[in-house]
């Protein structure tokens, strides 16, 4: 699943970066919102790497399972994918309680839900 250097240098980078993290923390819960796409699985991809248990969070849920689908046949933690929009709080509340009672604690919150918007920006 690791992007391809030559078509995804910010990725990467980013990736590298969260491994350079990663020390020590083996076993441990993360959850990682804006799972579906981009940068989202990069850190979740990251994490898993280092045998961090996942809970993986988006909108977009049929994206995640196929992500969750991946990271745990391709390494030896759990992710489970969630849905969940973090302007919601009870979204945001499920989420944690997702993590908890699956893995019995959460130690590392990786926030990375965003939006874009296409409109015009006006001068004033």
């Amino acid at each position: 699943m690791a992007p391809e250097k030559a078509r995804f240098p910010t990725l990467i980078r980013a990736r590298e970066s969260t491994k350079e993290l990663c020390y020590k923390i083996k076993g441990q819960t993360a959850i990682v919102t804006g799972a579906s796409s981009g940068l989202g699985i990069s850190f979740a991809e990251a994490l898993a790497e280092e045998g961090v248990n996942v809970v993986i969070a988006a909108r977009r849920f049929e994206k995640l399972a196929k992500v969750a689908e991946e990271l745990t046949r391709e390494h030896d933690v759990k992710v489970i994918p969630t849905r969940a929009d973090v302007s919601n709080e009870d979204d945001v509340k499920s989420m944690i309680r997702t993590a908890v009672e699956r893995f019995g604690s959460l130690e590392i919150i990786v926030n990375n839900a965003g939006i874009a918007s296409r409109a015009r920006a006006l001068l004033t």
